[in-house]
């Protein structure tokens, strides 16, 4: 048996009859087909590759806008980079959409983004000429219909030649040669299959590996924006708010120790400048009147005595309705500033639960309108949307037990300030008790210098019965007069202590009323601050559900719209091929059937011949 080689020159079309136009033989319609499916091969591609370029020149842009950047330099260069960005009229408002997107951070003196990389910079917005034509998508289908097209109708040419007119007038040779004249328009026919398949294969290695390649491309320009931009969420807020809350106790318990600290100081400095005041008045006031009694005992004691207890009842009297009033207002004072503070914090308690039991309210019927919008329209696409909805409930869940976390912590601040509040209104009870103390001993240092008033008077009669014996009187004076200073020196220490400690509190009190005031601005900043991280998460649920919603109406639509075309389509080729398919297997049939009958003829006339 003799070894076949096959000839691979029989692939290759003749071209040079497309150039005489012979287009009515199976080798000329052949090769009209061939190099059909080149050109179209050949404009598709030029097509692809110029997308491609397209894509790699406005991603390029976008990464040297940003190229050679750090993290920590964006915010200086943000202008610039936005600049740079405007100069070109058709990439700029992509870049622009993105800007609008970043907000500062003051803490790490950083910018961050509100929304991923991923829904400015995509295949859509960057490569939908490559990635989303779907004439391009289709060519490998047009290149591989177009050679199926070419082997029937080489068939059909072939098939032609085998047709006899009528089964007498046929001879053997006519036949034959039309049995020949089909085989090699069968074998010439298949050429273009093999053309269209190959042209088909090679366009679609090119076309995936461009796809494959600017996909890879865009996907690390989103890592690059999201390593420079990092992702800033509203668990951050309300850690923020976490964290000013911190600071307001740590102040607050500061202020605690400072009011403690300056009432012992007012107390001790107010109690030497009584002392000071009172034992200055005493050698003013007593120290001629006592030269005055001693000088003249036995005439003016009883005078001098009288009007020095007068001047001394009158001037302590004085002084201790100016401390009762002192006392008085710096009370008053207190209260009103507790109460303030007090109704500063519920207001704030009270807008704060509202705005968390708003945004609750809000998400949770966002998150049920698409919950039923994906249940009931997105069948085809259930398990992403599943996966999708999964992770939007964890989220919702982390923010809410953030939210409960930030209550029970507002709740402990609110707490600490009540306590506070109360060790503040028991100190300032205990000073209120303590200067009623004083004024009940100042009280019996008055009754005490009324008796000592008695016995002085008792003194005086004396000395006027016993007036013979002055020196024995002037001893007994004196001894009356330095018991009276006594007294009124210890009088006088317990009312510089009252008076020094009254001072205190009247200074602390105004301390403590501007800490107060300073941690009611605190907490309506931290008040404000809480408001705007509550209407960030709410714009950002808002967007998100926003976004989701004209997803999900545009991928319905898109295929709805598919399907009705895929329908139309399939049901056209379907009938047009099958009628056609109907048509050929009729004809070969009856060629067929026409060519059995008449070589059947043919053996008989031989075999007829053969017998005579």
């Amino acid at each position: 048996m003799s070894n076949q080689v096959l000839d691979v020159s029989s692939l290759i079309p003749d071209l040079a009859l497309i150039a005489q136009g012979d287009f009515r033989t199976p080798d000329g319609f052949s090769a009209f087909l061939v190099a059909a499916l080149f050109t179209i091969f050949l404009i598709f591609l030029v097509l692809t590759i110029t997308s491609y370029f397209r894509a790699r020149k406005q991603l390029g842009f976008y990464s040297r806008l940003v190229k050679d950047l750090k993290a920590e330099e964006l915010l200086t260069q943000r202008q610039d980079i936005t600049n740079r960005a405007k100069e070109h009229k058709t990439y700029r408002q992509l870049w622009q959409e993105f800007n609008e997107s970043l907000v500062e951070v003051n803490k790490s003196n950083r910018l961050c983004n509100t929304i991923d990389a991923a829904h400015f910079f995509n295949t859509h917005t960057l490569a939908k000429g490559l990635t989303e034509n779907r004439l391009i998508a289709a060519v490998p289908g047009f290149l591989t219909a177009i050679g199926v097209i070419g082997t029937f109708a080489g068939l059909q040419m072939g098939l032609d030649k085998l047709g006899v007119s009528s089964s007498e007038t046929a001879s053997s040779s006519e036949l034959t040669k039309g049995i020949f004249g089909m085989i090699g328009g069968a074998s010439i026919a298949f050429m273009t299959s093999v053309w269209g398949i190959f042209f088909s294969v090679l366009f679609n290695f090119i076309e995936k590996s461009f796809e494959r390649n600017i996909r890879n491309a865009i996907s690390a320009f989103q890592n690059k924006i999201d390593y420079l931009y990092p992702r800033i969420t509203a668990e951050q807020s309300l850690s923020h708010i976490e964290e000013f809350s911190r600071q307001s106790n740590e102040r607050l318990a500061e202020l605690d120790e400072k009011i403690g600290n300056r009432l012992q100081e007012a107390v001790r400095e107010s109690s030497a400048a009584i002392q000071q005041g009172i034992q200055d008045s005493l050698h003013k006031v007593l120290a001629p009147a006592i030269e005055q009694l001693v000088n003249n005992a036995n005439s003016g004691s009883e005078k001098a005595l009288g009007s020095l207890l007068d001047k001394y009842m009158s001037g302590m009297g004085d002084m201790g309705s100016q401390h009762q009033k002192l006392i008085d207002g710096a009370t008053e004072q207190l209260g009103n500033a507790a109460q303030n503070m007090t109704q500063g914090m519920d207001g704030f308690l009270g807008k704060l639960d509202e705005h968390v039991g708003n945004i609750s309210k809000q998400n949770d019927s966002a998150l049920e309108n698409m919950q039923s919008k994906l249940a009931s329209q997105l069948e085809v696409q259930q398990e992403k949307d599943d996966n999708r909805q999964l992770l939007i409930n964890e989220q919702i869940r982390k923010v809410d037990h953030s939210q409960s976390a930030l209550s029970e912590k507002l709740g402990q601040i609110v707490e600490g300030h009540d306590v506070q509040y109360s060790k503040i209104s028991a100190s300032i009870d205990a000073l209120l008790s303590r200067f009623q103390q004083l004024m009940d001993s100042h009280t019996l240092a008055t009754n005490s210098m009324k008796s000592i008033s008695g016995e002085i008077q008792g003194a005086s009669n004396q000395l006027g019965v016993l007036s013979q014996n002055t020196k024995e009187a002037n001893s007994a004076m004196k001894e009356g007069v330095e018991h009276l200073s006594d007294s009124l020196e210890r009088t006088t220490s317990e009312n510089r202590k009252t008076f020094e400690e009254s001072q205190k509190v009247q200074e602390n009190i105004s301390k403590l009323l501007l800490s107060v005031e300073e941690v009611s601005n605190k907490l309506q900043r931290t008040a404000e601050f809480a408001d705007l991280g509550l209407k960030s998460v709410g714009q950002h649920f808002n967007e998100l559900g926003t976004s989701l919603h004209e997803h999900v109406d545009k991928l319905e639509s898109q295929v709805s719209h598919l399907l009705n075309e895929y329908s139309s389509q399939v049901q056209a080729q379907t009938t047009e091929r099958l009628n056609h398919w109907n048509n050929q297997t009729a004809q070969y049939t009856g060629e067929m059937t026409r060519a059995v009958q008449t070589l059947s003829s043919i053996v008989d006339e031989m075999e007829s011949k053969l017998d005579a």
